[in-house]
Parts: C-alpha cells; sequence; structure tokens
C-alpha cells in the first residue's frame, strides 16, 4: 500500500499513527516525535512539521488526565512494555475530544528497543453514540416502568370510578355528599386521562388520532407543570376564547 493511500486510509479511519526515537533512553521528553497528517487533524493542527518535542504531546493531553498520561508512557518507556490507554485531549481551540492511544516498542536485530510506535484513534462520536444509545435504553427503561405504573392504577381508578357512579345512583345521598361524590369522579377520570398518556408513552396502548382542544389540554397540564416548576416561578396562560382545535380537518 503507498504512502497516499494509507494517508487516506487513516483519514477515514480517524486513525492516526507516531513515532518515537529513542535517543535519549533515559529520558522521554528528548526524544523527537513525527505525526503523520492525521494525527494532526486528530489534535486540531494542520499537518506541518515533521518532528515535535515529546511535551507539545503532553500539553495537548487534558490537564486532568496529564498525570495519568505520563504515569502511563513512563512506565511502559522504564519497562519497555508495549501500552493502551484512553485520555481526554484539548484542541488549540479548547475543543475536548476523547482519544485512544496504543504503542509498543521496535527492537533492532539485537532486541533492542530504538523506537517507540504507536497509533491514535479519535473516539469522540464514538463516544457521542454511545452515550445517546444509553440515554436511549435509560427511556426505554422509564417507559416500561411508567407503562407498567400506570397498568395498575388504572385498574384502581377503574373500581374508584364505578363505586362512584354507583354512589351517584343512590336516590337517598344528600346533596352535599352526591357533590363530593361527583367529585371523586371526575377525579377519577382526571386520573384516567393521565395513566393513558402514561400508557402511550409506553407504547402499550394505541394513540388514536382524532381532534384535540388544546385550550383544554393547556388546561389539564397547569396543575402537573406547577409542580414541576415550583414555587418560585408563576405559569400564566392566556387561552383563546372559542376552542383551538388541533387535526380537525376543514
Amino acid at each position: 500500500m503507498g504512502e497516499s493511500s494509507l494517508a487516506v486510509a487513516q483519514r477515514i479511519a480517524h486513525l492516526g499513527s507516531w513515532e518515537m526515537d529513542l535517543l535519549d533512553p533515559e529520558n522521554l521528553s528528548s526524544n523527537p516525535l513525527r505525526w503523520s497528517d492525521e494525527t494532526y487533524r486528530i489534535f486540531g493542527l494542520k499537518p506541518g512539521q515533521s518532528t515535535l518535542p515529546t511535551d507539545f504531546f503532553f500539553n495537548s493531553v487534558h490537564p486532568e488526565d496529564r498525570l495519568r498520561v505520563k504515569e502511563t508512557v513512563q512506565n511502559a518507556f522504564a519497562q519497555r512494555d508495549a501500552f493502551a490507554l484512553e485520555h481526554r485531549i484539548l484542541r488549540p481551540d479548547g475543543e475536548e475530544r476523547m482519544v485512544r492511544q496504543q504503542a509498543e516498542f521496535a527492537l533492532d536485530s539485537s532486541g533492542k528497543p530504538f523506537q517507540m510506535r504507536g497509533i491514535v484513534m479519535d473516539l469522540t462520536e464514538r463516544r457521542q453514540l454511545e452515550e445517546l444509545l444509553r440515554q436511549s435504553q435509560k427511556m426505554e427503561a422509564i417507559g416500561q416502568l411508567a407503562g407498567g405504573v400506570a397498568h395498575d392504577f388504572n385498574n384502581i381508578l377503574t373500581v374508584t370510578h364505578g363505586h362512584a357512579l354507583l354512589l351517584l345512583a343512590e336516590k337517598n345521598l344528600s346533596k352535599s355528599a352526591k357533590e363530593s361524590v361527583q367529585e371523586i369522579a371526575q377525579a377519577a377520570e382526571r386520573a384516567a386521562g393521565l395513566t393513558k398518556s402514561l400508557l402511550a408513552f409506553s407504547r402499550r396502548q394505541v394513540i388514536q388520532l382524532g381532534p384535540l382542544d388544546l385550550n383544554e389540554m393547556l388546561n389539564n397540564m397547569t396543575m402537573m407543570l406547577g409542580r414541576i416548576l415550583g414555587e418560585d416561578i408563576t405559569l400564566q396562560l392566556k387561552y383563546l376564547p372559542q376552542p383551538a382545535l388541533a387535526g380537525k380537518r376543514a
């Protein structure tokens, strides 16, 4: 594979390479680095310099990861052993990236190491996708939990609403008792509406499309929003004088 093809492959894979000549085995910082073009791009630089001081790399490592990276490289250097680690870097523009470094030693004919060779892979996009996947899995778990709770709660509400309707059918109820039972029945109906929303959120119930009165929907949400916003925030809503229907065909 020619050099140009290798450079293209590195750019596509976001995988750079580097080499460090062991001119001074006793002093890690005195050994120069050579980076491939993709390594420069990963670190937010334009390809150009053929060699770089080792300290330039360490200064590009995120301050919170720098000591760990230095210790890992120094231990590998002292023991002439391969290493692999993941850490953050800071580009010149302040952007933070996550990379994976792997390196090993090249030996001469006598078995003496004369060069350290490594690769650096940009993991930033992969980590972002993994985080999105984790969040999606959390939301799925929350949906399953909400669906289970809503299903059980809906059964309780059905019994509550049913008994309220039976009480309303009694002719001997006083006016105040009847009003109280009506409040129970209406509260059960409102709660049943919330459980339907939870079941729809958890995909345990088929959503039926139809005209929706936005005024009514907002009015039903005010109590829940009030609890979420807290006492230090005032929620003010202005309704249209006529029903604000959505999804209705002309």
